[in-house]
């Protein structure tokens, strides 16, 4: 196994130009038939009957006397995919302050630190961290009752979306938080969303 890499495009309605490891090739051709020259010089003719599955392949090799000056011409080419090739894998790691440019749900370390939630599930910490995380809305909507608190809402379906955990988990997840008085809940009866506080850590 190893690194592959191939593209085509499209130059005009039946021509391509094809880039690969291998070099610089093209194609031409229209719906059951096909002329291409790939990157090694090979010439290939594909014929086809549309809708059927039925395809005929050729292909012819170019004579050993093209070949050199063929590959010397695309060694250039070849050394500008090799060094994008690297390019595009080193973009796959993080690099110096690159961080700072994301968004994150933030999990208060103590809820893995502190003793008094180790029977906390995992996931239940990470509900927490959504909740947290709403807490601007509340700041945004005036979401305060008569004693300063901030509340939210936060239904059980936008939990499951959130999370894409189903209706029986998340209301577990729920009451994990309630007991470890993360939260308290308070329900304003049928048909309506309760209202959440969420607690501190501390």
């Amino acid at each position: 196994m190893g690194f592959r890499f191939r593209k085509s495009i499209p130059i005009g309605k039946h021509f391509r130009i094809n880039l690969s490891k291998s070099g610089v090739g093209y194609s031409w051709g229209v719906k059951g038939a096909r002329l291409t020259n790939t990157a090694n010089g090979h010439n290939r003719t594909t014929l086809s009957v549309p809708g059927t599955g039925i395809s005929y392949t050729a292909e012819s090799k170019e004579p050993t006397s093209n070949k050199k000056p063929y590959k010397k011409k695309n060694c250039r080419v070849r050394q500008l995919f090799d060094t994008e090739r690297r390019r595009f894998s080193m973009n796959k790691y993080f690099k110096k302050s690159e961080a700072e440019n994301y968004v994150f749900y933030k999990v208060p370390k103590a809820l893995f630190t502190d003793q008094k939630y180790r029977s906390v599930s995992t996931d239940a910490k990470m509900l927490y961290a959504l909740l947290l995380d709403r807490m601007y809305l509340s700041e945004k909507n005036d979401w305060i009752d008569k004693r300063g608190r901030i509340y939210q809402y936060f239904t059980v379906k936008e939990a499951q979306e959130k999370l894409r955990f189903g209706h029986e988990k998340i209301c577990k997840l729920f009451s994990e938080l309630e007991k470890a008085d993360l939260i308290t809940r308070k329900r304003q009866g049928q048909g309506k969303p309760s209202i959440i506080y969420l607690k501190k850590f501390r």
